[in-house]
């Protein structure tokens, strides 16, 4: 699964990453010392993940805050598309939500 989260505490900051339990990922993601939970904007489900986050990672280098970490100075609603552009047809499936008009 590929994810795009948000954090109000982090406002106009994405995290992409990749992971197989969405659910503990928000969990763990929150007990790293942020002051509010995260928001799943979208996530994609697909089997070459790590090729896709490298894919995502490598387009969205120009706006990474920090080598080292998954954030990008970039609005949820830019990450959103490019997600679902880059996924399209290797997505099995994706939230809801992805599918709406992103904000």
């Amino acid at each position: 699964i590929i994810y795009v989260l948000e954090n109000p505490g982090m406002p106009g900051m994405v995290k992409l990453g990749r992971t197989r339990d969405l659910e503990q990922r928000l969990r763990d993601v929150h007990s790293t010392g942020v002051a509010y939970p995260f928001r799943v904007v979208c996530w994609v489900d697909v089997d070459e993940s790590l090729g896709l986050e490298a894919q995502l990672h490598l387009l969205l280098d120009p706006w990474r805050v920090n080598g080292r970490r998954e954030f990008f100075a970039l609005p949820a609603h830019q990450a959103q598309a490019l997600v679902l552009r880059t996924a399209g047809a290797m997505a099995s499936r994706a939230s809801p939500e992805a599918w709406s008009t992103p904000r």
